[in-house]
C-alpha cells in the first residue's frame, strides 16, 4: 500500500511538471530552428501580417511565418553582411542593402531576385520603398554619405541627394510618399522632397549620431533616435523638436512607429526595447529579452504585436498590450555588436 501511494504521488507531481512546462512554453515558445548564423541587423513586418524579415551578418536574409515562427524561404545574393530590409506595401517586394554596397530588389512569392543596383561610394546602411512601390531609397555609409532614389522598375537612378556630411544611417518615405527623412552620423535630420530631390527642413537638437528616423503614419511627426540615448519627435511643419523620451542608458538603434501612430517602440544598445506613448512622450512598459544590442524593431499591421533582431543572434516577437516575450526564434549568442 506504502508503495502503490507512493507511485501515485510520484505521477502525481510529474503530470504537475508536465501541466507547467506545456503551460510555459504556450507563453513564450523558443523555436529550434536558427535565425541566423550572426549578428541579426533587420527585421520587417510585411503589410498583410503573412511574412516577417529577417538579415545579418551572415549575409542571408530569412522570410518567416510569424503566427507559427517557421521558415518559409532563404533568399541569398549579398555578398556582405545585409544591414537593413523593407517590404512593399503589397508585401509582393522586399528591397535590401547592405555591406556588398548593393540594393537588391526581390519578389518574395518566389524568392527571386528583381534588381541589382550599384553606385554606393561605401556600404549601404539603411533601404526603404515608396507605399506606391515606384520608388527606392539607398543611405550610403561614411565613405558615401548620400541617398540615392532609384525608380523600381527600371533600376535607373532618378536623383541623388547631398547634404549630409556623414554617414546616412536612416532613410524613411511619409506615407504620401512625397517626402523623404534620413539621419545622419552628422547629428541631423533631414527632410527631402521626393519629387524634386530638394532639401525642405534640416532638424537639428540630437547630441551625437542619429541612428533611426521614422514617419507617423500621417506624415505630421517625424522621430530620430541616436548615440545620445534619447528618443525625439518633430512637427515636420515648423521643424519644432516636441519631445525627447530619455530611459535608455546606451546608444538607441532603431525606432519604429505602430500603425496607428500613438505608440513609438525604441531599441538599444542596452539590450531593452522601450514602448513610448507619441502625445506625451510617457514610458509604457519595458521589453527585455535579448541578450545583447537590439538592432531593429518592427510593428505588425495590426499593432498588436512587434518583432525584433537582435546582435545575440536571434529572433523576438512580443505582445505590445502585456510586454510578454511570445516566441524566440534561434539561440542567443551574448557578444559584443562589432558595428551596425
Amino acid at each position: 500500500m506504502v508503495m502503490k501511494r507512493f507511485v501515485r504521488a510520484g505521477m502525481a507531481v510529474l503530470l504537475s511538471c508536465l501541466l507547467s512546462s506545456a503551460a510555459s512554453a504556450a507563453t513564450s515558445v523558443a523555436t529550434a530552428t536558427p535565425a541566423h548564423s550572426g549578428m541579426v541587423f533587420a527585421v520587417a513586418y510585411s503589410a498583410n501580417g503573412k511574412m516577417v524579415a529577417s538579415a545579418g551578418e551572415d549575409r542571408l536574409i530569412r522570410l518567416w511565418n510569424p503566427a507559427r515562427g517557421e521558415l518559409r524561404r532563404t533568399l541569398r545574393g549579398h555578398a556582405g553582411a545585409v544591414k537593413s530590409l523593407a517590404f512593399s506595401a503589397n508585401s509582393q517586394r522586399l528591397v535590401s542593402g547592405g555591406d556588398d554596397r548593393a540594393l537588391r530588389l526581390w519578389r518574395t512569392g518566389n524568392g527571386r531576385e528583381q534588381l541589382v543596383l550599384g553606385g554606393h561610394a561605401g556600404e549601404i546602411k539603411s533601404v526603404a520603398i515608396s507605399p506606391d512601390g515606384k520608388v527606392l531609397a539607398s543611405a550610403g555609409g561614411w565613405q558615401d554619405n548620400t541617398i540615392k532614389l532609384w525608380d523600381a522598375a527600371s533600376g535607373r537612378m532618378l536623383r541623388q541627394l547631398a547634404g549630409h556630411t556623414r554617414s546616412v544611417n536612416s532613410v524613411a518615405f511619409s506615407a504620401d510618399g512625397k517626402w523623404l527623412l534620413s539621419g545622419s552620423s552628422d547629428g541631423s535630420v533631414k527632410v527631402w522632397e521626393v519629387a524634386s530631390g530638394g532639401l525642405l527642413q534640416t532638424l537639428t537638437g540630437h547630441n551625437g549620431v542619429v541612428m533611426s528616423v521614422a514617419f507617423s503614419p500621417n506624415g505630421k511627426i517625424a522621430a530620430s533616435s541616436g548615440s545620445d540615448n534619447s528618443v525625439r519627435t518633430w512637427d515636420i511643419a515648423d521643424a519644432r523638436e516636441l519631445r525627447t523620451m530619455l530611459g535608455h542608458n546606451s546608444w538607441v538603434e532603431a525606432i519604429a512607429f505602430s500603425p496607428d501612430g500613438k505608440t513609438i517602440a525604441s531599441a538599444g544598445r542596452d539590450k531593452a526595447i522601450r514602448l513610448w506613448q507619441v502625445d506625451n512622450g510617457l514610458e509604457l512598459r519595458v521589453l527585455k529579452g535579448h541578450a545583447w544590442t537590439v538592432t531593429s524593431v518592427a510593428f505588425s499591421p495590426d499593432g498588436k504585436k512587434l518583432v525584433s533582431g537582435s546582435g545575440d543572434s536571434t529572433i523576438m516577437f512580443w505582445d505590445v498590450a502585456t510586454g510578454r516575450a511570445l516566441r524566440t526564434i534561434g539561440h542567443a549568442n551574448s557578444r559584443p555588436l562589432r558595428g551596425k
